[in-house]
């Protein structure tokens, strides 16, 4: 019994690694998906500064 109790208590630990790994992942991504699109945006306002111009008039 004592040996159930242990893998089960093993298996819930890498469960719950697992998910905070996972989550870790997912706020990294996100964070690399903003810096892209701000580069991207600031990029399309130097190539077309007349375009952002019109835009705010």
């Amino acid at each position: 019994m004592a040996a159930l109790s242990s893998a089960i208590t093993v298996a819930n630990a890498l469960y719950g690694a697992l998910g905070t790994t996972g989550q870790s992942a997912i706020e990294v991504a996100q964070g690399k998906v903003d810096v892209i699109a701000d580069s991207a945006s600031k990029s399309a306002r130097r190539v077309n500064p007349q375009r952002e111009q019109t835009a705010r008039e």
